[in-house]
Formats: C-alpha cells, sequence, structure tokens
C-alpha cells in the first residue's frame, strides 16, 4: 500500500478560515455604511428639487423647510463618514490578518 503524505498545518494557518469570515462580516459594514451615504445622498437630492419648486405645487414654506433640511442631512453625513473610517480601519485590520494566515506556510510529513 502506498504512503500517503499528511498535511500538517502551521498554528496560524488553522485560522485562514475564521479570518476570511471575520472580513466578511466587516465587508458588511462597510456596505452598510456606504448604503446610508447613498440613501442620504439620495435625500438631498429630493430635497433639492423641492427647493427649486419640484413638484410645481410646493408651497414657499415648503421649499425654505427643504432648505433647511439638505445642512442637517449633510451633518448626518459627516458623522457617517466618519463611522465608515473606523469600519475601514477594522476591515483593514482584518484583511491584514487574513493575509498574515495565508502567508503561514504548511508542512507535509510522513504519517508515522
Amino acid at each position: 500500500m502506498p504512503e500517503r503524505m499528511t498535511e500538517r498545518r502551521a498554528p496560524g494557518r488553522r485560522h485562514v478560515s475564521r479570518n476570511a469570515e471575520l472580513l466578511d462580516v466587516q465587508l458588511l459594514d462597510v456596505v452598510a455604511q456606504i448604503e446610508a451615504l447613498l440613501r442620504n445622498s439620495r435625500e438631498i437630492q429630493y430635497e433639492a428639487l423641492r427647493v427649486r419648486g419640484v413638484p410645481a405645487d410646493g408651497t414657499r414654506a415648503q421649499r425654505v423647510a427643504a432648505a433647511a433640511k439638505i445642512p442637517k442631512i449633510i451633518a448626518q453625513m459627516e458623522r457617517d463618514q466618519r463611522a465608515l473610517a473606523k469600519v475601514l480601519r477594522g476591515l483593514r485590520k482584518c484583511a491584514d490578518q487574513l493575509h498574515k494566515s495565508v502567508r503561514t506556510p504548511v508542512t507535509f510529513t510522513q504519517p508515522r
């Protein structure tokens, strides 16, 4: 019967799957933050249309209210941007850890 080679993983190597899972979770957080920024962008566009009088039946008071809302939305976007930067730092750490765990060499040994 031919001898089989077995793979013995170095200590850091066994965490590759776990590190990839953590990266996935962090990436979902990044996507959620980006989606929040996009939602706010669309809301600003909507309010800008109201300021311009679209739809045409909007009152002056509604246009003033829409214009007042835009800086508040931008302030929220600034907070979201800071949160995104924080999540991206976490994503970078996960990516570095995954890279480190993948670089760990695999050794092959003869079974005994």
